[in-house]
This record gives structure tokens, sequence and C-alpha cells, in this order.
């Protein structure tokens, strides 16, 4: 009997750690790091963030234009089992954080430019969060 306990024991962790782990990709505060739309990043065990599209305004190479142009990621947070949807920018002649309480997301590149809506996981995205 003994040894059937702690058989489903160990599967019962098994599986929850599988479970809170699977999908997410842990980021290190103040680290620049490299993510993707689609990918669920984990900043803290209640805090996360997930790319879900862009728009890319940017003026493409070898083209003429009169606005530099910038970038809008559209994420959704969560924060202790509440969901936020919002928007950070990142525009080449300034980086604008988004404030999240004590956090601070940071969009430092997005490569390549796309022009427009995109979904795509091949676009790289360079990113940063900070903690006051």
């Amino acid at each position: 009997m003994q040894n059937a306990d702690m058989k489903h024991k160990f599967i019962y962790l098994f599986f929850t750690f599988a479970f809170l782990f699977s999908g997410c990709d842990k980021i290190d505060l103040g680290k620049p790091f490299d993510c993707q739309i689609g990918t669920t990043y984990s900043v803290t065990h209640d805090l996360s963030f997930t790319i879900d599209r862009i728009n890319d305004s940017r003026c493409p190479e070898n083209v003429i234009c009169v606005w530099a142009g910038e970038v809008h990621l559209f994420i959704n947070i969560t924060y202790a089992n509440s969901n936020i949807d919002t928007v950070l920018y990142q525009d080449p002649q300034q980086k604008y954080p988004y404030r999240f309480g004590d956090y601070k997301f940071s969009v430092l590149d997005v490569q390549p430019i796309t022009a427009g809506d995109s979904e795509s996981k091949d676009i790289k995205i360079k990113m940063i969060i900070t903690r006051d």
C-alpha cells in the first residue's frame, strides 16, 4: 500500500510540474532576451506575458520616408490569474517602456521590418524587463 501511495504522489508531482512549466520560457530580469509572437514568457511565478501580434509602420530599407515609423506589440500580461491586454511601443528615436507595478517592459529591437500587422513566429523581438 505504501509503495502505491508513493507512486501516485510521484505521478501527481510530475504532472503538476509539467503543467506549470510547459509552454513558458523563463526570463531573467535586467537582461535583454529574444522572444517571438505566440510564446508565453514567465517573469515571476505569478507574472507572465505573451505577444499576440505586432503592427510595424517602420520605413523599409532603401525607401525614402518622412517618418521613421514605430512598432506596436500587442501583448497579454497575466498577473495573479488576471489578464491585461496592452500595447508596447518601439520607436527608433525613443524607447517607450510600459510600466506594470514595479516592472518596466522595454522593446529594444524588432527584426525584420514587416510593414503592417503580423503574427509570424519568424519575427525576432529583443526586450528587457527591469524591476524598480
